[in-house]
């Protein structure tokens, strides 16, 4: 019997239908198909030459490819010896290997039209009607390449379809037409697609009304219905136990994507009502084009009308069981994208993983029993809340205290916690729930004794909450003994020794009003304890933990918990980073209560994260209004003087101006050059954009925060042409020389000046838009010369404007706790993309696909080009490595603003004109460069290596294409360190350029060192950095222990730099900014004895500008926080006004320690501005006196830790006030 060799490289799983398929064509062809399978998700466990053996030696080369491959796999099918190859999914790169008859890949790529940069989506529905009219006309004409392309067109549509007599047909096409082989075939056809799937019948068209409560299941159609099907059972089962009726949707497959989501809507309303409670969707990508992509908007509108529930059903259709339960990703990068980002687009919440792949070679659906239990429980809750009377429902609302301490009660990213429970207590009692009304002064009346962990100024109170040990032993000792071994080892047996009592009983620190439960979510442990610092910070929860979580299930009995504010510890626990499994303690201690999330909308990376960890329901929340800085004290005093300099004719009282300059400015602890320059500096001080204090859950801006927030919007090029460059452009002078020349004349008036005279202009259109007038009539009225852009832009302010008053915060609480869909919107900062209004929405990240935009890409490559340059004009020679930090928060902002820049620095260039699935990356030739390669270390918190696996194959593979370049090593500082660090360490620990946190952690232990005071050393801080960041990512290796290898990388820095991403934050407004960019710049001094220079690259206003962290932290602290405008404006919200204050003073710390960039004078004038100004220090005592002490205690600190000299006069003064403020709390 003839033997023929088939090889299928294939991303489909679950092929026993094709074996099948393969046994009956052997038994009428008379041939032995050797059928070699290479699944995509097995290439790791295989050999590059074993795998590319496979696809080279072989007759017929299949390939179903939907991910990134490794080149070594493009290479073999490149050489691939096959007589046909035939890719089964169409629209993918590998079209280009195509073979068959006389048709050929290498045509149809040429006549595709390269996509545009930015593109998300396919037009598939104009593919299909080309394949459509080939099919037509071959019946006309059916011979040479008409016939191959009818051919291929019925091949992938025999595969799409699925079913035993397609594939048989498909083979016995192939060898029927290429093979010489006498066998019938026909047409393919189409299997169960849009349709209602009843068990035991098929498929169906009529509606069918479930009764009340029930679930729709979204399945696949054509080739993956069969791998969703036995999913869909278990869930139905496991529904109808709790009384829920279950019926399945069947999505469609080719060209019936195009109509699924109609076939959805068929089936799950009726005149438009719902004839569901919630649908589980078991598809990957968005359901409206699914893989080919497509408007998410009709899709949202069906669920907005309808109200009911999209639920993540989440199939690892490419993951094997083993490699689930033994990775701590859980998930591969592709599934991470298509199985839960795009579905979150779609407003697809709780992605609970159902199924995985067994470890056969069939690779069979393996039902994960236990998480579709959970899955089923946790719908049947959220089901639960869309019929529960509010009156009977219990709600328990979350806050933090991380630091622990009195001072720190309700700390949040920019919102007033206090003030946001006083409106949801009331939004509450007016929905009808039992809420008790209590003001925020009394509810932070309750810090000192009920709503606080570990107080240190007195003990909890009698009456406070307690979990009996009894209890908890009930429910801890029924946990796995996995989970319990791993907490006995660091916190001992229960109880442990974190908030208990005498008798051993737990804590619980909250208050009860009503049905209402406000509880302090527990600290982590390491401040109470900080010898567990000296542990990894993937510690397991404390006892206290736990028990805080059982006692609000099983005690108080939940119907939903509110976390309020950005943001808690739960969904950082240990764990996998996505998929959980049943001992990840995000699932165990979130049980199946609705957990809804109000989340700061500029933070979509942290907010991803509690999307996928926590199965947080995002409500965004708006951040405070934006102000201008402007100018205070001696540094208004300092303006005048320069503009009297500039104005006055006079030479000789010119001088006496400028030495009234001078001597101005070293009080002030300015660096004079020139007027010219102190007037650009003093302008941009004024023009910097700060947060007006905090925000308050569901309070809207008024009118003149609007216009504010619009100006600042428009000050800058985005979705539409900056309204100031436009009025400028109008008046025949050029923007971007206006705005980098604040001082320069232009035709006779200062650049300050003419920016001012526009935005002036600018307040007044967007004043008249706000007040109804049309765009159209401003733009007749103002612009002759760009008319249609500007009837673009003053459009986009309306639109703007109308979308910043629907904010509807509490509503989308609300909503949220009757079991209602709320609108998805992407995240991100709201100045740099304004589409994350109205706030009140479920926030999602920007799709990881398409990072870095093309803006992006380009504002990022010219950044780059001018860091070398810069460098190059100053210590004449090119820089070898460039250290960068790069966070998932940044890169969702940017969209991609450091990755741009990192591939600048190789000398790659990234096309992506064959869609979003498939980047490309180019060598930059060194003619073309005219600069060496430098070379980059690239350092990760854990948020962007969850957010964004893609970028990291993508960087790992640009790192890899330039270090293998056959280039001298004095033009390629990439390769030059990999020949070094080969030697050493290997080859895939020579090409590692991205370290990071451990799988389970997100950062490192800085902070926590920082905050308790418990480190003696910086060199001391450097080794927890080195160890907490010594983790390798590359395309091939996950998280490897690489300390030594990021210790010598860090050796050949030159620079290190960061980019600031939104105006909400600044350099001292997070602590993580001392820890990633402070900790790589101190890392890199201690190792090397030198001194690194650390660059501030502030990307959020009109132009980009470039300080170093020690001007950056200078500018910070001018602007914000010894600025009397911001203080007040933070004051004005009492308690957590103070605590906001405290934490940036608690930053200052970190930044002396690490970045090295705090000058004493500003440790001065903060003793001066908080602690020895009455009405400061006054208004503090009263609001948050315990915060005011912590500010005491962190100067004190930075003079014991010689960051701070102040005279013995000022330390007295602050003593005295030292010890009032502990009289006070005593």
């Amino acid at each position: 019997m003839a033997e023929l060799r088939v090889t299928l490289l294939s991303t489909k799983t679950s092929l026993r239908t094709l074996f099948n398929a393969v046994k009956s064509v052997e038994k009428e062809a008379g041939v032995r198909i050797n059928l070699g399978v290479i699944y995509t998700c097995d290439l790791h466990r295989l050999s590059s030459k074993e795998a590319s053996s496979k696809i080279i030696d072989t007759d017929i080369l299949l390939i179903d490819v939907r991910e990134f491959l490794p080149n070594y796999v493009e290479e073999a099918m490149a050489r691939s010896r096959a007589k046909i190859i035939v890719p089964l999914v169409g629209g993918t790169s590998t079209i280009a290997y195509l073979r068959l008859g006389n048709l050929s890949g290498e045509t149809l790529v040429r006549r595709q039209r390269p996509l545009d940069f930015d593109a998300d989506r396919i037009n598939v529905a104009n593919v299909f009607k080309v394949l459509n009219v080939v099919e037509k006309v071959f019946r006309t004409l059916p011979l040479g390449v008409l016939r191959d392309y009818r051919n291929y067109i019925w091949l992938t549509k025999y595969w799409t379809y699925w079913g035993e007599r397609n594939l048989e047909n498909m083979l016995k096409l192939l060898l029927s037409e290429y093979l010489g082989f006498n066998l019938r075939f026909e047409e393919p056809r189409k299997g169960i697609e849009n349709c209602l799937f009843l068990p035991g019948k098929g498929c169906v068209d009529q509606v069918y009304t479930p009764r009340r409560p029930a679930v729709a299941v979204f399945l696949y159609g054509g080739m993956h219905f069969d791998q969703s099907l036995p999913v869909a059972e278990t869930l139905k089962k496991e529904l109808e136990s709790l009384g829920i009726e279950t019926i399945f949707v069947v999505g469609g497959t080719a060209e019936g994507i195009l109509t699924q989501l109609d076939t959805l809507r068929g089936f799950t309303t009726a005149g438009g009502k719902p004839l569901v409670d919630a649908v589980v969707n078991l598809q990957w990508f968005i359901i409206n084009g699914g893989p080919y992509g497509g408007d998410v908007e009709p899709t949202r509108k069906l669920f907005l009308d309808s109200g009911y529930l999209l639920f993540n059903g989440l199939i690892a259709y490419m993951r094997r069981y083993s490699d689930w339960r033994d990775d701590p990703r859980g998930l591969s990068p592709i599934e991470v994208i298509t199985g839960i980002a795009l579905p979150e687009v779609d407003g697809a919440i709780e992605p609970i993983i159902s199924a995985v792949i067994d470890d056969t070679e069939e690779t069979n659906i393996l039902v994960l029993n236990d998480r579709v239990k959970k899955k089923a429980s946790r719908i049947a809750r959220w089901i639960q809340l869309k019929h529960k009377p509010n009156s009977e429902k219990r709600v328990a609302i979350i806050i933090y205290n991380y630091p622990p301490g009195e001072e720190n009660v309700g700390s949040a990213a920019y919102l007033d916690v206090f003030a946001s429970l006083e409106t949801l207590l009331k939004s509450l009692a007016n929905a009808g729930y039992r809420a008790e009304m209590r003001s925020k002064d009394e509810l932070v009346a309750h810090v000192r004794d009920l709503l606080v962990n570990s107080p240190k100024w007195g003990p909890y109170k009698g009456d406070a909450i307690k979990l009996p040990l009894s209890k908890y032993l009930e429910f801890y000792n029924a946990l796995p003994k996995e989970l319990r071994d791993a907490v006995e080892k660091v916190w001992g047996p229960p109880p442990g020794s974190i908030n208990i009592d005498d008798d051993g009983n737990i804590i619980i620190p909250g208050t009860t009003l009503g049905n209402v439960f406000i509880g302090v979510q527990p600290s982590r442990g390491f401040h109470e304890d900080p010898k567990k610092l000296y542990h990894s910070k993937d510690l397991p929860p404390h006892h206290q933990y736990i028990a805080f979580y059982y006692w609000i299930k099983d005690s108080f009995k939940a119907d939903a918990v509110i976390h309020l504010g950005t943001h808690g510890t739960l969904e950082l626990l240990p764990g996998k980073e996505a998929g959980l499994s049943g001992n990840c303690w995000p699932d165990v201690l979130i049980f199946d209560l609705p957990n809804i999330y109000v989340y700061h909308v500029t933070n979509p990376s942290e907010m991803t994260i509690a999307k996928r960890r926590g199965y947080a329901y995002i409500v965004t929340h708006a951040p405070p209004p934006f102000t201008n800085a402007d100018l205070y004290g001696k540094y208004a005093e300092l303006e005048q003087l320069v503009h009297e300099y500039e104005e006055e004719r006079d030479i000789e009282r010119r001088n006496v101006v400028l030495k009234l300059i001078k001597e101005l400015c070293n009080e002030l602890n300015i660096r004079f050059t020139s007027v010219e320059e102190l007037h650009d500096y003093l302008y941009e001080l004024k023009k910097s954009v700060i947060p007006r204090g905090l925000h308050v859950l569901g309070r809207t801006w008024n009118n003149e925060d609007v216009v504010n927030y619009v100006l600042f919007v428009v000050k800058r090029d985005g979705d539409v042409k900056s309204l100031i460059r436009l009025i400028v452009e109008e008046w025949g002078l050029s923007y971007d020389e206006v705005t980098s020349n604040p001082s320069k004349l232009f035709n006779g008036v200062k650049g300050s000046e003419v920016l001012d005279k526009a935005e002036k202009l600018a307040r007044e259109m967007i004043v008249r838009i706000l007040n109804g007038e049309d765009p159209r009539k401003i733009a007749r009225e103002f612009f002759r010369r760009s008319r249609d852009e500007a009837v673009e832009t003053l459009e986009y302010i309306k639109d703007l404007i109308d979308r910043v008053r629907k904010n509807d915060e509490v509503g989308a609480v609300l909503k949220a706790l009757n079991g209602i869909y709320i609108e998805p919107r992407a995240a991100g900062d709201p100045i740099r993309t304004p589409e994350v209004f109205p706030t009140g929405c479920n926030g999602y990240a920007f799709d990881p696909r398409l990072i870095p935009s093309r803006a992006a890409y380009i504002r990022g490559a010219r950044i780059a080009e001018e860091l070398v340059r810069g460098f190059k004009e100053r210590y004449g020679r090119y820089p070898e490595t460039l250290g960068f930090v790069l966070w998932g928060f940044e890169t969702a902002q940017t969209r991609g603003e450091t990755i741009g820049m990192i591939l600048q620095l190789l000398g790659v260039r990234l096309i992506r004109d064959r869609g979003p699935w498939y980047p490309r990356l180019e060598v930059i030739p060194l003619k073309e460069l005219g600069r060496p390669r430098i070379d980059v270390i690239m350092t990760i918190c854990g948020f962007f290596r969850d957010m964004f696996p893609n970028l990291v194959q993508l960087l790992s593979q640009a790192v890899k294409l330039v270090a293998e370049l056959d280039e001298p090593v004095e033009a390629n500082f990439v390769r030059k360190h990999y020949l070094e660090l080969k030697r050493l360490y290997g080859e895939e620990l020579a090409l590692a350029r991205i370290f990071g946190p451990k799988p389970g952690t997100y950062g490192t232990r800085l902070p926590e060192f920082i905050e308790s005071s418990n480190w003696s050393t910086e060199e001391e801080l450097v080794n927890i950095y080195l160890e907490d960041m010594g983790y390798a990512y590359t395309d091939k290796a996950h998280a490897v222990e690489a300390k030594r290898p990021l210790t010598d990388m860090l050796k050949s820095v030159d620079l290190v730099a960061q980019v600031r991403s939104t105006a909400e934050y600044d350099i001292g407004d997070l602590d993580h900014y001392y820890e990633f960019m402070g900790g790589l710049r101190r890392a890199v001094e201690v190792l090397t004895g030198r001194k690194v220079k650390a660059l501030w690259m502030d990307t959020t206003g009109a132009r980009d500008r470039v300080r170093s962290a020690e001007e950056a932290v200078e500018f910070w602290a001018r602007t914000r926080l010894l600025n009397p405008k911001w203080i007040s404006a933070m004051l004005e919200h009492g308690y957590d006004g103070a605590r906001e204050i405290m934490k940036r003073i608690e930053y200052l710390l970190g930044h002396a320690a690490l970045t090295k960039a705090v000058a004493e004078w500003v440790w001065t004038e903060v003793a001066k501005t908080y602690v020895l100004n009455p009405e400061v220090r006054e208004r503090m005592r009263r609001a948050n006196p315990w915060a005011l002490h912590r500010i005491i205690e962190v100067l004190y600190e930075a003079h014991r830790r010689g960051y701070w000299r102040p005279s013995e006069e000022l330390l007295e003064e602050i003593e005295r006030v030292r010890l009032e403020v502990e009289r006070s709390l005593e």
